[in-house]
């Protein structure tokens, strides 16, 4: 059940949850990219997740837009070891 928000300052919580989660996705979940899309520091973005309790630990790795981190890559001189 989503319950709606009340008043003006859950409104707007809502709407910058919303703008942030929305950037956050399209870059990947990348903070840094996604700071730089929505033109503040990533201190700032951090501040603001922390601010509107987002748990980034929380997104599943399979999320729309995660990019998956590629796989460990063997060196050349590892294999003939």
């Amino acid at each position: 059940m989503i319950v709606k928000p009340r008043t003006l300052d859950d409104l707007l919580a809502a709407y910058e949850r919303l703008v942030i989660m929305e950037t956050l996705s399209r870059n990947g979940w990348n903070r840094r990219r996604a700071a730089d899309a929505l033109h503040v520091s990533r201190r700032r973005l951090m501040y603001r997740l922390a601010a509107l309790h987002v748990d980034l630990g929380a997104i599943p790795r399979d999320a729309p837009g995660r990019r998956r981190r590629p796989a460990s890559v063997t060196l050349a001189s590892e294999a003939t070891l």
